[in-house]
């Protein structure tokens, strides 16, 4: 009689290697399947694996979202576009993203990443960069346009020492 695969020793393959992975840095339930998809693992023992993960609690897809969005609006001083891609790029579903996002801005707001961007990118301020170049790395940043034009804003005033005649 066949050993279901919970039970098998090709279950314990899997589950190392998803330990190997988890081992080296945070990943959501769908890089790890992929990942263990891509090592040639059937589909069910896959599946099994991801369950048990998620039952002990090493598989955590809200966690590892709020983890990386504190990365992504904090430390890398991205906009909400473009942490929201980036998380559903790494498997997190768009709903679980928006929320998480909605939640870390609350702590961080998108305002202060811009002005921290810029601060980062533009040092002080020197009065010849354009304020078309301001503009453009925050919209690459994946900063929405009311925040791009508060920003670019307060980043005129501060260089010219006057408000600035954007509308």
């Amino acid at each position: 009689m066949a050993e279901a695969p919970e039970e098998g020793g090709d279950l314990r393959a899997v589950t190392g290697a998803a330990w190997a992975i988890l081992a080296r840095s945070a990943h959501s339930r769908e890089q790890v399947r992929q990942k263990l998809e891509r090592k040639g693992f059937a589909a069910e023992l896959i599946e099994a694996c991801l369950k048990r993960l998620e039952a002990l609690g090493y598989l955590d897809d809200a966690d590892v979202a709020r983890r990386w969005a504190q990365v992504m609006l904090k430390e890398r001083c991205w906009g909400l576009f473009k942490a929201e891609q980036q998380l559903e790029q790494r498997g997190i579903q768009r709903e679980l993203a928006r929320q998480v996002l909605d939640d870390a801005q609350r702590d961080f707001p998108q305002i202060d990443g811009a002005r921290q961007a810029l601060a980062g990118r533009f040092g002080k301020g020197p009065a010849d960069v354009p304020l078309s170049r301001v503009v453009n790395f925050l919209r690459s940043r994946g900063f929405s346009a009311e925040v791009v034009y508060q920003a670019a804003r307060d980043w005129e005033k501060k260089i010219t020492g006057s408000e600035p005649d954007i509308l």
